[in-house]
């Protein structure tokens, strides 16, 4: 009996969510004022990349932004260099990344040669458009902000994965709730001007956990607030298969562990460790119920996991365009909801072992 009133409350619960959220509306447009619009350098490496250089650099050249420079650092094994060179132009220069460089030095050498009074961070494989950029300009050309950081949205030819749009649209809900001044930077999609730029090295300091981390806490050490846009989307490719997933997620889950700021991080800390402490807890009332003879604790760890699935299904409906709202994603928020536990199992376990918990 316990079970079948356990299973009709979760069901009515989640009946009345469903018909309480309000589904998707799209922002309004933004339009900038480009009759002075200032020079934006757009820094990019392109370490083996020569996959994603044509099509990023048709990106650039279809943004309507007037006065616009593009500083790509490309090298690699892959012919990267060579592709970008027949590239070149009177707004692409592109410089050579060398071998053992990595992502800061060159990001460094283009900052040295760049123009801009604005610098934007992207990478390699995301796709540039007008609406996102306009969105993290905007503060800035309006003289309001020294530093914005945007969010991000899958490429177009991700959007037949279910477990995509799931993540997707749990970054849409994410970023509604966060406030709008981060402590952290999203490197695919972040503008500054160029004073502070300079006020951090010019990106010459050390970043063992990547630009995006460092950047934000060198920015707040010089007396710097970082808006955060959260309908400026790049499109960039996300992270999937599951394999990718899992160890992308996991490797920012032991980031935030290893190298938070304590107390100024420390609910975004006190956040990772819930994120980790999850999966442990599902799998603790599972072995109890083996404990006990009873199958009470691996029933709610059920209705757990589903509920976990069915809140992320909603998210679609609140944050995505109705044509993405279909019964299919169900097994697709499965999916992303099994991989989020497994990054968090991953991270946990790689966290014990120097060799591994600042692998990349």
């Amino acid at each position: 009996m316990i079970y079948l009133l356990l299973a009709l409350l979760f069901i009515a619960y989640h009946i009345y969510q469903w018909y309480k959220a309000k589904p998707y509306q799209k922002p309004e447009s933004v339009d900038l004022n480009l009759e002075q619009a200032p020079m934006v350098s757009i820094l990019v490496p392109a370490w083996n990349a020569a996959q994603d250089i044509a099509e990023f650099i048709d990106s650039f050249h279809a943004l309507q932004y007037p006065n616009k420079e593009l500083i790509l650092c490309a090298g690699g094994s892959d012919g990267s260099l060579e592709l970008a060179r027949k590239k070149a132009s009177s707004s692409i220069l592109v410089l050579e990344q060398l071998k053992g460089e990595g992502k800061q030095k060159a990001l460094a050498k283009s900052f040295a040669r760049s123009h801009g009074e604005i610098i934007y961070l992207t990478d390699i494989d995301c796709r540039l458009d007008n609406e996102s950029l306009a969105r993290v300009l905007k503060p800035i050309l309006d003289g309001k902000e020294a530093v914005v950081t945007g969010s991000s949205m899958p490429l177009v030819t991700q959007h037949t994965i279910g477990a995509v749009l799931i993540h997707w649209a749990t970054v849409r809900k994410a970023a509604g709730l966060k406030p709008r001044y981060l402590d952290g930077v999203l490197g695919r999609n972040c503008a500054a001007t160029r004073t502070a730029v300079k006020a951090i090295n010019g990106f010459n300091f050390d970043a063992p956990t990547g630009t995006d981390y460092r950047m934000a806490q060198q920015l707040t050490k010089y007396g710097y607030k970082i808006w955060f846009e959260p309908t400026s989307e790049v499109q960039t490719e996300f992270a999937w298969p599951l394999g990718t997933y899992v160890r992308k997620r996991a490797r920012w889950l032991r980031n935030v562990i290893l190298y938070a700021e304590r107390p100024r991080q420390l609910a975004e800390l006190k956040g990772v460790v819930v994120n980790l402490a999850i999966p442990f807890a599902l799998l603790f009332l599972f072995v109890l119920s083996l404990i006990l003879m009873h199958p009470l604790p691996a029933f709610l760890s059920v209705l757990l996991i589903l509920h976990g699935a069915l809140n992320r299904l909603r998210y679609v409906r609140e944050m995505l365009p109705p044509k993405y709202l279909r019964l299919t994603l169900l097994p697709g928020s499965l999916e992303n909801l099994f991989g989020t536990f497994a990054a968090g199992v991953y991270a946990a376990t790689t966290l014990l072992s120097p060799k591994l918990r600042k692998q990349w």
